[in-house]
């Protein structure tokens, strides 16, 4: 879509020339038009200039109104103010969780329109058939735009015929767009000639037909770039950032939201201070999500001052939504999201699987790592996580995921033997206690029974420690200390 994978439509009717408005007023009134007008936008959001909104006089009923004006001191009741079209769309842009209709509604007036035109990806026009002497006007169609379909209409009560349109914005135009549809009916022709030993051309041609389009569709893949601008699921909105003085971390952008149900959170960002040197120890963290075999991989560091009191940053390697934007992992495969790496509270980004996801959650503390490997694995994710601000990465189902990135960055450590389990994220608890990363004293099925988080934080909504700290200190219970 044009505006950062949002839809923008524009809404609007207008005359033989263009013609939307005389004196800040519609020049007809036609009653059809007007429940056509209700029927796209109710339920959505719609953008307006403030001359479109005082024509109006109120807000728009079942919808969310933003008003931009570079008037600071105007408001009205029931309406949200931004001062440019940007940010209009960018602060609208979050409300769509609200809302029934996924799309940014404008709705007027001149102005506004032909400077979103550019970034449209439909226009619903009511097209009339009147030639007012008005004073404000619809910008021309640009040919990007093609006509999907229309019905024609005639006014019961005015007797005045007009006609509901729907353009759709093709952004390489006719042309290319004609082009492209010829090209994959040439790659399907050749394909299927070559399937059925029934040359389409001739058995060399298809052949050689298919190869270059298949080096062109290649080309154009590896030819996407990732990139940051897009409009973020609040989730995976900041990246992370970092200074190091010696053995002191400061940390920003370090999630800490308060989750009360997958769509209703407090968007908190903290700036947070670590020492090196009290790094202690890490725990592997597997959240199912998928069955028994995958599993969503974390990596919580424990740190201890010299008065015994702990500290927790946990690290998420995730796809980087955008807003609105679901999981999908066979689009992982094709380059469909951005890589985003998370430090986090544990009780942001545990609790969140545990207690709000009801996923299964496990923690494994990792208390045989070297202290030198530790500090460099946890120097590893604040490198990662910052490049991502200069160079952004694709998430890949397979290949650059939770779990592989994890290994990646261990093998630079330490080379650890390469095993099925790590693709299979699931069945890492296995792979720890064949690695002796897990104490023999105890069988795999007693790790895992340690390990469950859940069953130790089901009743923390409910009780009267909610801090973080308390949160912490209850998902390590019943854990194996560290020697």
């Amino acid at each position: 879509m044009a505006y950062q994978n949002i839809e923008v439509v524009h809404v609007v009717a207008c005359d033989e020339k263009q013609c939307i408005g005389k004196e800040n007023q519609l020049p007809w009134h036609i009653s059809e038009d007007l429940q056509h007008f209700k029927h796209v936008t109710q339920g959505g959001i719609v953008i307006m200039g403030r001359k479109t909104f005082e024509s109006m006089g109120r807000p728009l009923p079942n919808r969310i109104n933003w008003v931009i004006t570079r008037d600071s001191n105007w408001s009205h009741d029931g309406v949200r103010i931004a001062n440019s079209i940007d940010s209009a769309l960018e602060q609208a842009s979050f409300d769509l969780a609200q809302v029934e209709k996924k799309s940014l509604f404008i709705i007027g007036g001149g102005e506004i329109f032909t400077q979103t035109l550019d970034i449209a990806d439909r226009l619903e026009i009511t097209h009339v058939a009147l030639d007012v002497q008005g004073d404000a006007f619809y910008p021309a169609i640009p040919e990007q735009f093609v006509l999907s379909h229309s019905t024609d209409h005639r006014s019961a009560k005015h007797n005045i015929a007009f006609q509901f349109a729907q353009w759709i914005h093709q952004p390489f135009g006719r042309l290319a767009t004609y082009f492209i549809i010829g090209f994959w009916l040439l790659l399907s022709g050749s394909i299927a000639g070559i399937y059925f030993s029934q040359a389409v051309f001739q058995r060399r041609t298809d052949i050689l037909i298919y190869l270059v389009c298949f080096s062109i569709a290649l080309a154009w893949y590896f030819g996407m770039q990732p990139r940051n601008d897009r409009v973020w699921n609040p989730e995976v909105a900041k990246i992370l950032d970092y200074q190091r003085d010696g053995d002191q971390i400061t940390i920003h952008n370090v999630r800490d939201f308060v989750w009360r149900g997958e769509e209703d959170y407090d968007v908190r960002w903290q700036t947070r201070q670590y020492d090196l040197s009290q790094l202690k120890s890490a725990n592997l963290i597997l959240s199912y999500w998928a069955g028994n075999d995958i599993a969503h991989t974390l990596m919580s560091f424990d740190f201890e001052d010299d008065t015994g009191n702990p500290k927790h940053l946990t690290f998420s390697i995730e796809i980087r939504k955008e807003q609105h934007e679901s999981f999908s992992s066979i689009g992982g495969f094709f380059r469909k999201y951005e890589l985003a790496i998370v430090p986090a509270d544990e009780k942001d980004i545990i609790y969140t699987r545990s207690n709000i996801r009801h996923e299964r959650v496990y923690i494994y503390p990792l208390n045989n790592l070297p202290k030198a490997d530790l500090q460099q694995l946890f120097l590893s994710y604040l490198e990662q996580g910052k490049s991502l601000a200069t160079e952004p990465r694709w998430y890949n189902t397979l290949f650059s995921n939770c779990t592989t990135i994890i290994f990646d960055m261990v093998n630079h450590i330490d080379p650890v033997p390469v095993d099925y389990r790590v693709i299979l994220s699931g069945r890492l608890p296995s792979y720890l206690y064949d690695q002796n990363a897990l104490d023999h004293r105890y069988s795999l099925v007693e790790w895992m029974n340690m390990a469950h988080i859940n069953p130790k934080v089901e009743n923390f909504e409910t009780g009267k420690d909610q801090s973080s700290a308390n949160f912490s200190r209850m998902i390590r219970s019943g854990l194996p200390k560290g020697d």
